[in-house]
């Protein structure tokens, strides 16, 4: 729905964000090269991200691996972004 720089400016905005990356790589862990750079402690990532192979990366490297949970209000549907579309 929006650009990845419109993304990064959105996040990059947030006043406890130091720094906001836009990944360099390709695929489920598309930013390693970030991950490297930055160190750390905590890879969090929500339902739809969560892959075996990032939490083998975190766990290789000592990173603690996080999936946060998407849990609507009570008597809410549950969303998921790749459905949204505009009409």
């Amino acid at each position: 729905m929006f650009s990845q720089n419109q993304r990064w400016f959105v996040i990059q905005s947030i006043r406890y964000v130091k720094q906001a990356f836009i990944a360099t790589g390709s695929g489920w862990l598309d930013a390693e090269q970030e991950i490297y750079k930055i160190k750390p402690e905590i890879y969090a990532v929500d339902e739809d991200g969560d892959r075996p192979e990032k939490c083998e990366f975190c766990q290789a490297n000592g990173i603690e691996y996080v999936v946060l949970k998407r849990l609507p209000k009570p008597g809410l549907p549950r969303r998921q972004s790749t459905i949204l579309c505009w009409f």
